[in-house]
């Protein structure tokens, strides 16, 4: 949030924002699906908000590169990452920012290009992955990898087969939540 508004992620739609005042929690999830400088500018809004930042935010980013432009993508998916991390941990000392690894594909998804991935154990989306963690630990970033190996084992969580859908955010609100001990982990509002 920034001066209460959500952050408009530029061509996704799966930006989602949690706020629990009673808690005083709030929660920002975001993909964007190929880290570039619209990403970089929006973190600099970020670092220069005076208020409504959240206490959490969660990144996930790789698959969609992937699905869209192919392998020969991972380099400068890499160097891209590298520079996001740069300014993520700008944002340390205002808020806990959370990498979750690369999240794997539905066994039915296909790319628009060469229809390469057929199943969620692809090891090319593993080597996206593996990548991303080396940034994240490079970085000093926090890092969440079981979210990759849940998806994997609940690819129904996917909205389109793609995305990851509003049940697999909701499982990360909760377990986040518990992680902070708050007494139920009912469905957070503002998440369908």
């Amino acid at each position: 949030m920034l001066d209460g508004r959500r952050f408009l992620i530029k061509d996704t739609f799966n930006d989602t924002s949690f706020q629990d005042p009673a808690r005083n929690i709030s929660i920002m999830f975001f993909a964007r699906w190929f880290p570039d400088e619209y990403l970089e500018k929006l973190l600099h809004k970020w670092q220069t908000a005076n208020q409504n930042i959240p206490q959490y935010i969660f990144f996930e980013s790789g698959a969609w590169s992937l699905f869209r432009y192919g392998e020969s993508s991972l380099d400068l998916f890499v160097r891209n990452l590298s520079a996001t991390a740069q300014h993520m941990a700008e944002l340390r000392h205002r808020t806990t920012v959370i990498w979750m690894k690369t999240l794997p594909f539905h066994p039915t998804a296909s790319s628009h290009q060469g229809h390469w991935v057929t199943d969620g154990n692809s090891s090319t989306l593993d080597k996206f992955g593996k990548e991303f963690e080396k940034v994240a630990v490079a970085n000093q970033m926090v890092l969440w990898t079981s979210a990759f190996d849940d998806a994997k084992h609940n690819l129904d969580r996917y909205a389109d087969h793609v995305h990851p859908g509003a049940a697999l955010i909701r499982k990360s609100v909760c377990q986040l939540l518990q992680a902070l001990r708050c007494d139920s982990c009912k469905r957070p509002s503002g998440i369908s």
